[in-house]
This record gives structure tokens, C-alpha cells and sequence, in this order.
């Protein structure tokens, strides 16, 4: 019933609340109600009152299977506003007038992500300096799953303007869901930095990201 950002939050509030602690369910659900009323309508997109009530805490919890309806809500507006700004960078050589990007949800940021993934050859270095430029990219996004995605595309275009936070990034994490696409990206257009990067991050990572990333290479 509510995105992802917000569910995350959730999560650290009623761990923060209730580490140590015995607990029964009936805790939880009222953490969970306490914590969606206190969220901006523009966070749940929907009226946080009205999604509490359609909630059926019974069936959730005591009856089996799934309950016969899901309350997931889908903001196809917003989702439409991802779609058709990325599509704009895609096919124009300007800033868009009207961008709300900085304002995007962790969802609709990768939404935004993947268009520009899939429309790559679209895509020009000069493009990419321009998404950065008006976003903010590249310096301000923390998110994983977003910077993934974005690396790629910048590596592959030959935006070296990324190579610092890339370096960064493939030393704190070693997840392969995330770092074998930036090593993929960098063997494709400058293979001997890749090599140099990768002797440098190789004993950070556990021995299957070893394996999988010395293939890559033809080891």
C-alpha cells in the first residue's frame, strides 16, 4: 500500500522501537498505522487514512492465503512524468522547461533509469552531461540500484566525469547485481583501466564476485 521509500522507513522505525523488546503483532500494526498517517500525501500518493481503512488486518493475519484484493497503488501520472522526461533527454538536445526529477521517488528515479537504458543509443556524452548537470546525478544519488544504472550508461558514453564516485562505489559494495555491470561497461571502452581497478578492488570481494568478474575478463 505504500512505495518502497516508505516501507523502508517503516522498517527502521519499528526496529528502532521495538529492538530488544518482546512484541506481539497487534505492536506492529500499530507502529505500521502511527507511521503511514504521520507520511505526506504526496509520499503514499493517496490519502493515508483512506489506505489505512482499506486495510483488512484480519484477513491479513489470521486467514490463509492472500487476501482477495490487493491495495497496492500505482501512480500512473507520475510514472507517465518519469517516462516522458527521460524520453525527452533521449530525443533532444536541450534541458526540459518542466522537470521534477529531484522530487522523484527512489521508484520513479529508476523508472527514469532504466528509459535511458533502454533508449542508450540515443544517448551522447553531451546528453549525459546535460541529465547530470540538471539532476545532480552523479553527486547527490545514493541509492544502489539507481547508481548502477546510471554508471552504466555514463561509463559506456564516456562520461569520465563518474570514474571517482564508479571507484567508490565498486569499493564499498560487492553485491555482483551491481558491480558486474560497471565492470562489463568499463572492459567495453577502456579495458586496461578496468583491468588496473579491478586488481585494486579484487581482495574486497568475496571469492564468487572474484570468479565471476575474472571470466568477464577471459581469466
Amino acid at each position: 500500500m505504500c512505495i518502497r521509500d516508505s516501507f523502508y522507513g517503516f522498517l527502521r522505525v519499528y526496529v528502532a522501537s521495538y529492538s530488544y523488546k518482546a512484541i506481539e503483532v497487534w505492536d506492529m500494526k500499530r507502529v505500521f498505522e502511527g507511521y503511514v498517517m504521520k507520511l505526506p500525501r504526496e509520499s503514499l500518493q493517496a490519502d493515508p487514512k483512506e489506505l489505512l481503512e482499506k486495510v483488512d488486518w484480519n484477513k491479513w493475519l489470521f486467514n490463509s492465503g492472500m487476501p482477495d484484493k490487493e491495495h497496492t497503488i500505482y501512480n500512473n501520472d507520475a510514472i507517465k512524468e518519469a517516462i516522458e522526461l527521460a524520453d525527452y533527454y533521449l530525443n533532444h538536445d536541450d534541458s526540459p522547461t518542466d522537470n521534477n526529477y529531484k522530487k522523484f521517488t527512489l521508484d520513479l528515479r529508476i523508472i527514469f533509469m532504466r528509459r535511458l537504458v533502454n533508449g542508450l543509443d540515443k544517448l551522447s556524452h553531451d546528453k549525459i552531461k546535460r541529465i547530470d548537470n540538471d539532476n545532480g546525478v552523479t553527486e547527490k544519488e545514493s541509492n544502489p540500484e539507481v547508481n548502477s544504472l546510471w554508471f552504466r550508461i555514463a561509463i559506456l558514453k564516456k562520461y569520465e566525469e563518474v570514474d571517482k564516485k564508479v571507484k567508490n562505489f565498486l569499493r564499498s559494495i560487492g553485491r555482483q547485481k551491481y558491480i558486474l555491470p560497471q565492470y562489463s561497461a568499463y572492459i567495453k571502452v577502456k579495458k586496461k583501466y578496468a583491468e588496473q581497478l579491478y586488481k585494486e578492488m579484487k581482495p574486497l570481494y568475496h571469492p564468487i564476485a572474484q570468479r565471476a568478474i575474472d571470466q568477464m575478463f577471459g581469466k
